[in-house]
């Protein structure tokens, strides 16, 4: 994905602020599935894709509030809300007082600018000197393990990681595996609001291997290419690789994400609290178009 994707989906919000902007129209302009072009713009611009068009559309209607004689009503629907009450509840929450009492203050607080991108702008997001990155074709393999929907508001991912190991450790069959994956699926219809996703805590397995425990399932990861990113360093630092991977790689390789799931692969050489730990970060790729 090159960069002037990015800024021409900027230019169509700027372009639709006054309309219903859809995450699903943002993305078809960058040539995109809505799930995965959010997770680029989320780390390129450092906002999810609908809250900066929400903060785009709010930051607009507070300057026409003090320059414009408008009514509050007018601009609220000029903005695409629903109603004078849908508008206030919004701007309060993000501006700390009502559209009304914006106005008779007459003091402009900018909530969130245009972006302006540059490939300089992208180059810097958390480039990663020591960052090892292959490509490779992985053939169709089965996993067991246990799955999660959600948006992991109350840490229950690593909540997830402690009963798939438990139970794991009660299974004379399985007991102590070499590798552990971690795997992200693609949803299908994935809502930004709420920024959900299907996440899976599991080991590989073969045929010979699917009976499956209580609790569990399995899943058939088709065969697929790969991007693979080796994360060195502990685990807080891992958002960091992810800033790269999302915000800096793909704008400049000639690669494009894949509707397929993406995982992390924890071996032996992973220690959360080491500077030396490593971990794989496999993410589906296609050429790009």
């Amino acid at each position: 994905m090159e960069i002037y994707y990015l800024i021409e989906a900027i230019n169509y919000i700027e372009d639709n602020l006054q309309n219903n902007i859809q995450l699903a129209d943002i993305a078809n302009v960058a040539g995109y599935s809505k799930f995965h072009f959010d997770r680029l713009f989320r780390y390129a611009v450092g906002e999810p894709l609908i809250e900066y068009v929400r903060k785009r559309k709010l930051t607009e209607a507070s300057r026409e509030l003090l320059t414009t004689d408008a009514r509050i009503i007018e601009i609220a629907i000029k903005y695409g809300f629903q109603s004078q009450q849908s508008f206030t509840t919004t701007f309060k929450k993000y501006f700390n007082e009502t559209p009304r009492q914006y106005r008779l203050k007459g003091h402009r607080l900018v909530l969130l600018e245009k972006s302006k991108l540059s490939q300089l702008d992208i180059d810097q997001i958390h480039a990663i000197s020591q960052l090892k990155v292959r490509h490779i074709q992985r053939e169709t393999f089965n996993v067991m393990g246990i799955e999660y929907f959600g948006s992991n508001q109350n840490n229950e991912i690593p909540l997830l990681w402690n009963r798939f190991l438990t139970e794991l450790g009660l299974q004379t069959k399985f007991n102590h595996p070499k590798v552990y994956l971690g795997l992200c699926d693609h949803v299908p219809d994935y809502d930004p609001e709420k920024s959900e996703f299907s996440y899976m805590v599991c080991i590989e397995v073969d045929e010979s291997q699917m009976s499956i425990p209580k609790g569990m399932i399995t899943k058939t990861i088709s065969k697929q290419d790969y991007v693979v990113f080796t994360h060195i360093g502990s685990s807080h630092t891992l958002e960091t690789t992810y800033k790269y991977i999302y915000g800096t790689y793909f704008f400049k390789s000639s690669f494009e994400l894949a509707d397929a799931p993406d995982f992390e692969r924890y071996d032996y050489r992973y220690d959360p609290n080491s500077e030396t730990s490593e971990i794989d970060i496999y993410i589906p790729v296609k050429p790009t178009r």
